[in-house]
């Protein structure tokens, strides 16, 4: 039957979906002692990455090149990204319980500084898996292709909420949705996200 046929869309399609299924397991293992997910989702985007431009040859065996390659870049952004955002949850704590004057401008600017962060998080793997660069580098990178590519920035975070504000919503759906992303979820988000990415870099290479 033609649909059978390896080079038929129905085959190109199911050995996707098993090249994402393979590579969200590798992320979620990767994840699992804390310290290690800024590594493992530095090498979820550079397996994306390949995958979306359909030149990657072995998942497991790029997953693991990135992941080693990158391990003390990616730990130390990681670490640097949870102290912030532990400093930031506590003067938001702290404000909530003042009673001052200018109260709610600092709330707002927290809300601010939160959200360009955010946007920072959301360029910061992918670019350690695509190029290498110092740390410092890395982060003002990030932060100037987040704002210069604001539209993009602004589909992927929707892209990234869009299944815990589902869950949230509609909480009979949450187990559905844990078990779509403990099967292919992150690897899904992360492959659609790599064109967007792809799109952007592509650009910026071609501009040096």
């Amino acid at each position: 039957m033609r649909f059978l046929d390896y080079n038929s869309s129905f085959i190109t399609l199911m050995n996707k979906l098993a090249d994402l299924v393979l590579l969200n397991i590798l992320f979620i293992v990767g994840c699992l002692p804390i310290f290690t997910i800024g590594a493992s989702l530095s090498a979820l985007y550079y397996v994306s990455l390949k995958l979306s431009s359909n030149s990657c040859s072995s998942i497991m065996k790029s997953f693991f090149k990135s992941f080693i390659e990158n391990f003390k870049q990616a730990s130390i952004i990681q670490l640097l990204i949870m102290s912030v955002y532990s400093i930031l949850v506590a003067i938001y704590l702290f404000l909530s319980a003042s009673e001052f004057e200018l109260k709610n401008i600092f709330i707002i600017a927290f809300i601010i500084i939160a959200i360009l962060l955010f946007f920072i998080i959301v360029y910061i793997f992918p670019l350690i898996s695509r190029f290498h660069n110092s740390i410092a580098v890395c982060i003002k990178n990030a932060f100037i292709i987040s704002i210069t590519n604001l539209k993009y920035t602004l589909l992927i975070v929707i892209i990234y909420v869009l299944p815990f504000s589902i869950m949230f919503q509609f909480p009979k759906y949450i187990l559905v949705i844990l078990t779509a992303m403990i099967i292919f979820g992150f690897s899904v988000i992360s492959y659609m996200c790599s064109f967007i990415f792809s799109k952007i870099f592509n650009k910026y290479i071609t501009d040096n």
